[in-house]
């Protein structure tokens, strides 16, 4: 339930987990349902990754809207894919787009997890 100051209140532990498991719910069906589209057979990590994509930063596998994901369809090389997933790095800051070290990480982190299976954080990465 939203509150008047927009954000969302659960008045349970329960509430609050079924909200979060439908979420979750709502993404994975999401990314099955992109990868049926563009045909995509995603191993247990491309499927991880790209989940972690949409769950952080919204339903944005369509070619058009995502360099990575294009790539991915295309078939294209690791490097290709690593730097599709990096330009998801900015938050909006009073109406303005900015580079977010946080982002970036986690963006990085996503890629490593599709294109490696590393799903080890590395908090101390900085952009080249």
């Amino acid at each position: 339930r939203f509150a008047d100051d927009g954000i969302l209140h659960c008045r349970t532990e329960k509430e609050a987990t079924e909200l979060l498991r439908k979420d979750m719910q709502e993404r994975v069906d999401y990314v099955n349902k992109q990868s049926k589209t563009y045909n995509l057979q995603l191993s247990q990590n491309q499927f991880d990754g790209l989940f972690d994509m949409v769950f952080n930063k919204g339903n944005i596998l369509t070619p058009g809207s995502a360099d990575f994901f294009k790539s991915i369809v295309n078939g294209d090389s690791d490097d290709v894919i690593l730097e599709g997933f990096l330009q998801w790095n900015k938050v909006t800051v009073n109406g303005v787009k900015q580079f977010s070290l946080g982002v970036w990480r986690r963006s990085y982190d996503s890629a490593e997890i599709f294109l490696y299976g590393d799903y080890t954080r590395d908090d101390n990465r900085e952009p080249k």
